[in-house]
């Protein structure tokens, strides 16, 4: 069978030698039989007249030694193409129209739908993200995403069912490496950050594994995009040292390319610890109860339906508020699902593009039409063509497989060019929603578009006040897109 298989693929590229091979063996065949009705007393003329009528059509034996020595469906695909390039080539005014018709819709339904994908289906790149909640606190029914550093420390050492607590903040800062200064978004970040969310360094290690060691406080863990950006994916880069506000630290992993943190609004350059705040913002928020800076999540194995963690926790903030002078009561925690990025303006968003996906696939579908009608227009004008194809022996079959060959080529062609229309569509909605959400006081959005590659839209877009409440930054913060 591969024997076979491989004489056929041999012929297939040697196609001149085995029809001169073929020629040679029908050649000895007529020859052969010539010879034997001369000797049988036949005139010359008529020993090869009568011999090319016992041997049959030859034209047809060859196509037959053709098909039983050769790949005939592929022969026939080559073909098909070749004139369907040659269609292209003496109409391309026809084809220029519909190959850029199907490049600027597909382009455009891309572009739109590499932000819906971001904002509806795209989940956190960690292990089973479907066990991540984060946890909310409400106040006279009105809800705060963050608490306080000592609220975070009291649950994460006196709960029992709330799974691996971990706590971050957000902060911009100035970073300095390289011989380069530029404006960096932090997270800070408990121990246990890296574990809870079974996430590895991709090169190095990650604070977690410091921490268990008894590590330095001034250690820092670096994106992918950091990497790239400060130090041209050097290796070189583990152990060496950055400047986050005139801080020094020393970097001991790079993070996986896709991690960029839990939040889709701030991702995240660097990921330091905690113990670090002080140093950053140069006042420590670490004693200070009444300052709500620190977001909490979990990750429950539990059912979610589990009411137990909710209650517990509840009741351990509402205890810890009695405790304090001056705190303010606390009615009840509230446990949300987090395996998507946290994103303070999905639902702002979300409306207008779904709205912009619905133009463009109705973009798209007015493109079907009009491509339609100038396949039937070519296919009038192409009439006589088809007639004298199907006079010199082609068949309805034949002629519809060199149609569907056509197609697909401009389909292909299309799609292809759709793709850099896609980029280039992308890149100027998200620069178009830089100005528009900054102007309006919405959050960042950082797409990772698939297949598509974004970088630093508008970085100058990045900064948030230091020790603020995510829930209230969110008022005005200045926005970024970023891949």
């Amino acid at each position: 069978m591969i024997g076979e298989l491989w004489r056929r693929l041999v012929n297939l590229f040697r196609r001149d030698r085995f029809n001169r091979e073929l020629e040679e063996e029908i050649q000895l065949h007529l020859d052969l039989r010539s010879a034997k009705l001369r000797e049988a007393g036949l005139p010359d003329s008529e020993a090869r007249y009568a011999a090319h009528r016992q041997f049959g059509n030859s034209l047809s034996l060859r196509e037959a030694s053709r098909d039983a020595w050769g790949l005939r469906w592929l022969e026939d695909l080559g073909q098909d193409l070749r004139i369907a390039i040659r269609g292209m080539t003496k109409n391309p005014s026809f084809s220029i129209a519909v190959v850029l018709t199907l490049a600027l819709a597909i382009g455009a339904n891309t572009a739109v739908f590499s932000v819906i994908e971001t904002l509806l289906f795209q989940r956190l790149p960690v292990p089973r993200p479907t066990e991540l909640f984060s946890l909310s606190r409400i106040i006279k029914q009105e809800r705060g995403e963050s608490f306080s550093f000592p609220q975070f420390v009291y649950l994460q050492r006196t709960s029992k069912t709330l799974g691996n607590l971990f706590g971050f903040a957000y902060r911009s800062a100035r970073l300095w490496a390289t011989e380069l200064t530029t404006e960096v978004s932090l997270q800070l970040v408990s121990d246990g950050y890296f574990r809870a969310l079974n996430l590895s360094a991709g090169l190095g290690r990650t604070l977690d594994d410091l921490i268990e060691e008894g590590g330095s406080p001034n250690l820092a863990v670096i994106s992918d995009s950091l990497w790239q950006r400060q130090f041209a994916r050097s290796h070189s880069a583990l152990g060496g040292t950055i400047f986050l506000n005139g801080v020094s630290y020393t970097i001991i992993g790079v993070m996986p390319r896709r991690f960029t943190g839990v939040s889709l609004d701030y991702p995240a350059d660097a990921w330091v610890q905690f113990r670090s705040q002080p140093q950053l913002d140069g006042a420590s928020l670490l004693e200070a109860g009444g300052t709500n800076w620190v977001r909490i999540m979990t990750r429950l194995s539990s059912d979610a339906s589990d009411r137990r963690p909710v209650a517990e926790a509840s009741l351990l903030l509402q205890q810890y508020q009695a405790s304090i002078a001056g705190g303010a009561p606390i009615e009840r925690v509230k446990l949300e699902p987090c395996a998507r990025p946290d994103s303070g303006f999905r639902q702002t968003l979300l409306s207008p593009v779904i709205l912009l996906l619905g133009v463009v696939a109705l973009l798209l579908l007015v493109a079907c039409v009009n491509i339609a009608h100038l396949l039937q227009a070519r296919a009038a004008a192409r009439s006589r063509e088809f007639s004298i194809r199907t006079a010199i022996g082609a068949g309805r079959s034949r002629l519809i497989r060199q149609l569907l060959t056509e197609m697909v080529l401009l389909s292909v062609l299309g799609a292809a060019l759709g793709i850099v229309v896609a980029v280039a569509g992308s890149q100027a909605l998200v620069t178009y929603l830089v100005s528009h959400v900054s102007s309006t006081g919405l959050v960042q959005l950082p797409p990772e578009f698939q297949c598509i590659d974004l970088h630093d839209c508008s970085r100058s877009y990045r900064r948030r006040p230091n020790g603020a409440d995510p829930c209230t930054a969110r008022c005005r913060p200045r926005s970024c897109f970023r891949a």
